[in-house]
């Protein structure tokens, strides 16, 4: 018997209607993972809370064994001041509670760090470059004029090396914008970095870009550089390095390569002292020192059909530094088509080329005709790179935040769009990290697009209540319930699929619960709310689904 579905709405109106519950939406501190390495700072914390059908009566806070009532302050915005007393995290839990009764909660965490280093944000991450050079087009920008953007992670550009001699590196300034008695100043550079570390937003240094040649031909050019990098982070208080490597520092002379080992790159020094080089940073700074990486698809995902000196060559650095690479955010921009995983090759400035590009990093694929496999990496690792606006990449890659969106709900929920052509190789990729930009000074143009249109569209998307979105990825022989779910929710399953994971995350991708080997997980802890539940059968991803929690 055929069976349809059908969805609807009922609208109610007059006394006799439900009370609806209020909303509780998170506002600061954007990055929850917070680093007090110098003693512990207060920490403000702030809700937007609000009530379609009433009035607000009370938001209160619990944290670190205490109940608090949040101060209420204007545009619904609800506050309260924390001071933590140890390195660790402090789970805590606002409570909203309406005129009528009726009350919603959020549950959050704030993770306290006794570390230098900024830490990437815990949720879904906006990125941009910022330009240390002037552009007519494209406006300069102080660090502190970002802190009322949208940016999560903001990337500081470039570092090049001295002379171009690929191996001495030096940070590029643009020295008359920090000036005493005409005089460069570098203390006014490094405050302006720090106004925007003092928020909770990393400051990444990138090395490379048009004019940042690397070439590491001997262990003692390796280790200036290994320095030099060193130096500029200590002096500027930068949160991690980015490899932005073009041109010719792509060219590693390792064409011959068909094992991406560390011991089959040993063959070949340029490569292997980069690889070497990036390790090493990262030993020495530790795990909450940040490296990313944003290659072209010529030196990756065109790797699928071709591998050469210089063709897919980025393939192996990202292979012997999958461990410490935090982001990947691949260019999918100024690159005309390339072929996916289907066999299909798919055009820049589309839904399918973004879902495409992105699903091949992290199903991962067979280099060319070498007989390697490059494995997939972390959906929580992966950036799409986007540009901000159609004069931020000349040679084309400007797609409008609506189509984007498109690739970004499919990536991370299975919801279909009209005229899609490419299809998931593994499923939906619901941890899948954010987008990246060039650049931050593209967005502010307001004649290339509206001003800001990448960073306020990303943020909305991000943070918005995604219920309209239908993210469903469906497999007939599996089903969840109930749904709305109390307390444990339950996954039927036929035709001999055996369950191997629960999943569930917040509306922040932030996984708040999970179970292996069972057809069942318990939720009693979770606060009412949407969630998303992916389940993992047969080893395969086979259901993504939304979720509400009463």
């Amino acid at each position: 018997m055929a069976v349809e579905t059908f969805e609807f709405t009922l609208n109610c109106t007059g006394s006799n209607c439900p009370n609806l519950a209020p909303q509780i939406i998170w506002n600061s501190p954007n990055n929850t993972n917070i680093s007090q390495n110098q003693g512990f700072q207060n920490i403000p914390i702030e809700v937007v809370v609000t009530d379609t059908d009433g009035t607000i009566a009370s938001v209160t806070i619990a944290i670190d064994g205490g109940t608090h009532n949040m101060t209420s302050g204007a545009n619904n915005v609800f506050s309260y001041d924390f001071t933590p007393t140890n390195h660790q995290q402090y789970p805590l839990v606002i409570t909203a509670t309406d005129n009528d009764g009726g009350t919603t909660t959020l549950n959050e965490t704030l993770n306290i760090i006794n570390s230098q280093f900024v830490s990437l944000p815990s949720g879904n991450i906006i990125l941009g470059y910022s330009h240390s050079c002037e552009n007519a087009s494209a406006p300069f920008l102080y660090f502190r004029d970002m802190l009322t953007t949208h940016y999560d992670v903001v990337m500081y550009s470039f570092i090049e090396t001295v002379n171009q001699n690929g191996y001495s590196p030096e940070l590029t300034i643009n020295s008359s914008r920090y000036e005493t008695n005409g005089n460069f100043d570098s203390q006014l550079l490094k405050d302006d970095i720090q106004s925007l570390r003092n928020q909770g937003i990393p400051v990444i240094v990138s090395i490379g870009g048009q004019n940042g040649h690397v070439e590491l031909n001997t262990v003692a050019q390796k280790d200036e550089f290994v320095q030099g990098l060193k130096d500029i982070v200590n002096e500027y208080g930068f949160d991690g390095i980015d490899l932005d490597f073009e041109g010719g520092s792509m060219n590693f002379g390792a064409g011959a390569l068909t094992d991406f080992s560390y011991t089959a790159i040993s063959a070949y020094p340029k490569l292997k002292l980069v690889v070497d080089a990036f390790k090493e940073i990262k030993q020495h700074y530790g795990t909450h020192f940040i490296l990313t990486c944003a290659p072209e698809t010529n030196y990756v995902q065109f790797g699928l059909s071709t591998y050469s000196d210089t063709v897919g060559s980025f393939l192996p650095v990202i292979h012997n530094l999958r461990n410490e690479l935090d982001l990947v955010m691949v260019q999918l921009y100024n690159t005309g088509s390339v072929n996916a995983l289907d066999g299909t090759a798919y055009s820049q400035a589309s839904p399918d080329f973004l879902t495409s590009m992105s699903d091949m990093l992290i199903t991962g694929f067979n280099v060319a005709s070498t007989g390697f496999n490059f494995s997939g990496l972390p959906a929580s690792k992966i950036l799409v790179g986007i540009p901000s606006c159609p004069d931020a990449a000349p040679s084309g890659g400007y797609i409008q935040p609506s189509e984007a969106e498109k690739a970004l709900d499919y990536l991370r929920f299975g919801t279909t769009f009209s005229g899609r052509s490419y299809t998931l190789q593994n499923g939906a990729h619901s941890d899948l990290r954010g987008v990246m930009t060039w650049s931050i000074n593209w967005d502010a143009a307001s004649a290339c697009a509206s001003a800001y249109e990448f960073s306020d569209s990303y943020h909305t998307y991000f943070s918005s209540n995604l219920s309209n979105n239908n993210p469903f990825y469906n497999e007939e022989n599996i089903t969840i319930y109930p749904n709305p779910v109390n307390e444990i929710l339950y996954i039927k399953s036929t035709d001999g699929v055996k369950i191997s994971s629960i999943k569930v995350f917040n509306m922040l991708g932030k996984l708040v619960s999970k179970k292996h080997n069972t057809n069942a997980i318990g939720l009693k802890h979770l606060s009412s709310g949407t969630y998303f539940v992916e389940i993992t059968a047969n080893s395969q991803k086979t259901l993504y689904k939304k979720l509400i929690k009463n």
